[in-house]
């Protein structure tokens, strides 16, 4: 493959691709000036509040996995 191929492949694609990486870094930025227009305060208490949920699913997770090998070992027992 030569330069002058793979520099047209990639002129195609800044074409094409252009639209879609338009809306995504659109959305990039409104996703974050979301978080700039929060004081520090708010900010914190989302990332406790983030923190707090994966604790939670952590632990069902855990009591999920412990129940299900308990199952399995029954089954596993029975055979």
């Amino acid at each position: 493959m030569n330069e002058s191929s793979t520099n047209e492949g990639l002129v195609g694609w800044r074409k094409g691709g252009g639209a879609m990486f338009s809306k995504i870094s659109d959305a990039l930025v409104a996703f974050m000036s979301r978080f700039e227009r929060e004081d520090g305060q708010a900010l914190a208490e989302y990332g406790l509040l983030l923190a707090l949920i994966a604790v939670a699913c952590l632990a069902a997770l855990t009591a999920l996995g412990l129940a299900i090998s308990g199952t399995l070992g029954s089954i596993t027992g029975s055979l």
